[in-house]
């Protein structure tokens, strides 16, 4: 594969990558700890890994909104998936009542 350059044009490597919607690692970060929060604290294992749950899940809503913010500073389209994760988890918490027992009893521990 080769490269040609036009003399009268000015080569930009990174030009499109401006709207270019792709997850960034802090994105992917923040949804494995939010996902592996949730799942510790639905399976209800122990009262010490909710302490766990509980961590990874306040760390992943801090991430995405770090995430967001950055991408919205940078102007990059990722900050949809972000977005989307933080909305997902007000979903989740404002649905509470509609839910199973198990999971209204962790969602009561995860609001502040």
């Amino acid at each position: 594969m080769s490269v040609i350059i036009m003399p009268d044009t000015v080569y930009r490597p990174h030009a499109n990558s401006r709207n270019k919607a792709s997850l960034s690692p802090l994105s992917l970060t923040a949804i494995a700890l939010t996902l592996c929060g949730l799942t510790i604290g639905v399976l209800d294992i122990r009262w010490s890994l909710q302490l766990v749950s509980l961590g990874c899940v306040y760390s992943g809503a801090l991430l995405a909104t770090m995430g967001l913010l950055v991408h919205l500073l940078r102007g990059n389209a990722a900050w949809a998936v972000d977005g989307s994760l933080l909305l997902g988890l007000a979903a989740l918490v404002y649905s509470g009542p509609v839910l199973p027992v198990m999971v209204q009893d962790y969602l009561e521990y995860l609001m502040p």
